[in-house]
């Protein structure tokens, strides 16, 4: 953990209830650090493990936001429909990052830069007795990254969906999709006297279909088919999901 902290950070918070109960203006304005433990990258990256440094990146080290500040309004429409509506501003010291570098093949691993970001989202939520539809959608603009040869900024814009329709809490059929923009970067070749290439991880949708058939208030016997689109899915970099895949299973409510 080798990023110098700030001595002070600031820590303001306000919000407003336009309609109460319905509707609600929000503001933070604040900053911090946080700890990348092994476990919480783990976490992350299934992938992880003590090579991700590449010899010559921290494996471990803190994120450290300067500043961030964001305004957004949640609230709801009636019983059915909620929605969360945010947009903001981070600096950060030092954040984690995806890296990839070449050494007689290509490695994957992690980096620390500082840069900085503005980004707006949305999440929303819709559901009575037969349907649901709810997503979250994230757009992002990163710049100002500094000594970031081998790492990937964050993609533009990520986000997943999901509709629902189940008959009588018995029959549940649904359509979700998860996605993400390129992420845009540069490759490290160190057997080129560590000459740097632009590189990007290609974007992708994940497409898939459920279903779910409950015999009881308890067990139910459950199916998801993923990727329809056959699309190359690199979520973490180098290790691409290929292909149609399919997953069954059982649900236990106790």
């Amino acid at each position: 953990f080798q990023a110098k902290e700030q001595i002070v950070y600031p820590d303001v918070t306000a919000s407003f209830d336009v309609i109460p109960d319905a509707m609600r203006i929000y503001s933070y304005f604040g900053g911090g650090n946080k700890l990348n433990t092994y476990a919480s990258i783990l976490r992350k990256n299934h992938h992880f493990d003590t090579s991700y440094g590449l010899g010559m990146n921290p494996l471990m080290d803190v994120t450290v936001e300067r500043v961030s500040a964001s305004v957004g309004v949640e609230g709801r429409i009636g019983s059915v429909f909620s929605y969360d509506l945010r947009t903001g501003y981070v600096n950060y010291a030092n954040a984690l990052l995806d890296a990839v570098m070449i050494d007689s093949q290509y490695l994957a691993g992690v980096g620390y830069a500082p840069y900085q970001k503005y980004y707006a989202a949305v999440a929303w939520r819709f559901a009575n007795e037969t349907f649901s539809f709810d997503g979250n959608l994230v757009y992002s603009h990163g710049w100002g990254l500094k000594d970031a040869d081998g790492l990937f900024a964050p993609a533009s814009l990520v986000g997943d969906v999901e509709f629902e329709y189940n008959w009588n809490r018995r029959i549940y059929a649904g359509v979700d999709c998860g996605f993400s923009t390129a992420r845009h970067g540069t490759i490290t070749d160190m057997n080129s006297d560590d000459v740097v290439y632009n590189a990007s991880i290609p974007g992708y949708i994940d497409l898939g279909v459920c279903f779910e058939y409950a015999l009881t208030r308890s067990f139910s016997f459950w199916a998801r088919g993923g990727n329809l689109l056959n699309m190359s899915i690199q979520r973490n970099p180098l290790y691409v999901e290929k292909g149609v895949n399919f997953t069954v299973g059982i649900c236990l409510n106790l």
